[in-house]
């Protein structure tokens, strides 16, 4: 294994250095809870923008999306591909209004002027468990990279996942949402940095350059995102790939509170929808340039071998196909600075994820726990700080979750976000639903996506559709047993009476 070089380190210090000196710097404007949690509702529309795709562009899309491109081909990107086409505008034009008309810091707010408090506790107990696991998740990424990076033993894994999480957690802690979205905005640069200068070198490697990359990866079918096979078992199908942008993304835009928070923390409806577009188009752009290294890495250990070589046959040997492109970049086209530029690329993203996440986990059990109960600005601090502890315990157990760390994020999504998603449109779709049907599909999703963990009939990439459906026909059917709301109770609350305004 080669060693980093000084100039490898000085990089991944300094930039590591660098936010918590963000954070120090933030805190200064975070002295009421408002500030601390959304920032006085004052953002700019451009910064919350960069800071949405930072912080859902996590560790886990570092090295998940390069390694779906090599592995396996671009059906995932065709479901990124929905973000701008049906994501953004379903958000924009349904939820966004909706959460700015009535104020709120916590998304799950909603659930209880819509149905009853103990809606809105069950969500944001839901959602606590999901984050909890999200974020679990990107840390385990990023020990998995920093393994190979640094040729580390297990125990000493742990360790760095565990200085990840609390330099995380400092910067967060002290500089409240000011801080995570300035240090957003640093991470979403060395993020892009870092990645070009990765692409730009690799395909120097490959022979005859982009035509190298464009023939094998064609002769290998990994360009493949259209596959109309109906194979429920399986993921990675045209329809598999439609059900995962469909729901999957739609609950991260829409009801997920790391995001909610974000939307509400512009002053306006304008502002929050242009962030919106402005955080899609990125997230393409950006995920088009992992899934292109994905593939320049297939191209480069498969260039040498006979053109009949079944695809995957030229990989080094690895203990998880994560580590393919840490590896690539440490012992193929390494040289000084190169790997401290990806390593402080992935902190960025980690960071961004984590900061967001506990920042966002506080606010919930400040707001949805603690309703009225006047915190000191310390005290939401130290909450934070317990959570960021939560976090980094939650990356020891996810491995056992699946094999690959997209695997494990999207399984966690469908059964616990699938739930929440349904809820939502449960109550914005329809007016005859009620407390009790919320509560009862709630139940039922979760129970069906339990049962849904432990089968092998149906892929993972379905998890959040069929989740969601179960959760509104459940949903729907018990609210036939009691009556609904009176209908100005409503108002401002269904579909029919937030599409026209704010």
């Amino acid at each position: 294994m080669i060693p980093l070089s000084t100039v490898d380190w000085l990089i991944c210090l300094g930039y590591l250095a660098a936010v918590v000196v963000v954070g120090f710097w933030c805190a200064r404007r975070s002295t009421t809870e408002e500030d601390y949690f959304v920032g006085s509702r004052r953002m700019s529309w451009w910064l919350i923008g960069v800071s949405l795709f930072a912080t859902g562009f996590s560790s886990l899309s570092f090295v998940g999306l390069p390694r779906e491109a090599a592995y396996a081909d671009y059906h995932l990107f065709l479901a990124i591909l929905l973000i701008p086409v049906w994501v953004a505008p379903v958000v924009g034009r349904v939820f966004i209004p909706i959460y700015h008309r009535l104020r709120l810091t916590s998304a799950y707010e909603y659930l209880e002027r819509r149905f009853n408090r103990q809606t809105r506790l069950a969500g944001s107990g839901l959602y606590t468990v999901y984050c909890l696991g999200w974020l679990g998740s990107m840390l385990y990424a990023v020990g998995l990279v920093v393994a190979v990076a640094l040729g580390l033993a297990d125990n000493q894994i742990i360790r760095i996942v565990v200085v990840i999480g609390l330099l995380t957690t400092i910067y967060t802690v002290v500089g409240g949402f000011t801080g995570v979205i300035w240090n957003d905005l640093l991470q979403a640069v060395t993020l892009a940095v870092g990645i070009a200068i990765v692409l730009t070198t690799a395909v120097g490697q490959i022979d005859r350059g982009w035509i190298g990359v464009w023939e094998l990866a064609q002769l290998h079918g990994k360009l493949q995102m259209f596959d109309l096979h109906l194979d429920l078992p399986s993921g990675g199908t045209f329809f598999s790939a439609a059900a995962l942008g469909l729901f999957t993304f739609l609950g991260i835009f829409a009801v997920e509170q790391v995001m909610v928070q974000q939307y509400v923390a512009m002053p306006d409806v304008a502002s929050a929808r242009r962030a919106l577009w402005l955080t899609a188009f990125i997230v393409v752009g950006v995920d088009l340039m992992f899934f292109v290294v994905g593939t320049t890495v297939f191209a480069y250990y498969h260039q040498s071998l006979p053109a009949n070589a079944p695809a995957g046959s030229g990989f080094p040997p690895l203990a998880r196909q994560d580590q393919l492109l840490p590896l690539f970049i440490k012992t193929e086209v390494g040289f000084p600075g190169l790997t401290g530029a990806f390593l402080a690329g992935l902190f960025a993203a980690a960071m961004s994820s984590l900061a967001g996440g506990l920042n966002c986990l506080t606010a919930l059990l400040v707001c949805d726990w603690l309703p009225g109960r006047k915190l000191r600005v310390g005290a939401t601090r130290l909450i934070s700080a317990l959570f960021g502890l939560a976090v980094t315990g939650a990356s020891l157990l996810v491995p056992h979750i699946g094999k690959n760390v997209y695997e494990i994020i999207v399984k966690i999504m469908g059964t616990l976000s699938g739930p929440l998603l349904g809820v939502f449109l449960l109550g914005i779709l329809t007016r005859r639903a009620n407390s009790a049907g919320a509560l009862a599909g709630m139940a039922g999703g979760l129970a069906f996506s339990v049962w849904l963990i432990f089968q092998s009939v149906v892929s993972y990439w379905w998890f959040s559709a069929i989740t969601t459906f179960a959760t509104i026909t459940i949903g729907l059917v018990v609210s036939q047993f009691s009556p609904p709301r009176p209908a100005h109770e409503l108002e401002g609350l269904v579909l029919r009476r937030s599409l026209g305004g704010r």
